[in-house]
């Protein structure tokens, strides 16, 4: 009978000291995330901020213009994104042929607007099919007047 104690008070013990080691692990705490903020005393005054993007702005109407006779380009009067009136002088076109001079042609706006392309260059030859610069439109009745 004494062993018989002995082994369920060694049995007991040892379980004891079972749920004594199980018990005392150390629990996994789940970490929570840190966030940098950048602190600064309330001042008065003004804000600003910009971006930088590349790209085309593209208008509802856009219009070509063309010169009225073929010929060289002798000068560009304005440039990319210039405002232009209405009958204003974007370039000038000399029509002469060898063995012929001709007095150098405008060429004009047809309406108000901004000069969104100005595809020709000095020197190049242009006529009827070739356009010269190309307008945005900023008026839309004058558009229709066009169409």
């Amino acid at each position: 009978m004494k062993h018989t104690v002995s082994y369920r008070l060694t049995a007991v013990l040892a379980a004891f000291v079972l749920a004594a080691l199980f018990s005392c692990r150390p629990q996994v705490k789940k970490e929570e995330p840190v966030f940098a903020v950048n602190v600064t005393p309330v001042t008065r005054g003004s804000i600003s901020d910009y971006i930088l993007v590349n790209g085309d702005v593209e208008t509802l109407t856009n219009i070509d213009v063309f010169a009225d006779k073929s010929g060289e380009i002798l000068s560009i009067n304005v440039s990319l994104g210039q405002y232009v009136a209405a009958g204003q002088t974007i370039a000038r076109v000399d029509p002469s042929r060898p063995g012929q001079r001709f007095i150098p042609n405008p060429v004009t706006a047809p309406i108000a607007g901004t000069i969104v392309a100005l595809p020709v260059q000095l020197g190049a030859t242009v006529n009827d099919l070739v356009t010269a610069a190309a307008l945005a439109a900023h008026d839309a009745q004058a558009t229709e007047r066009l169409g």
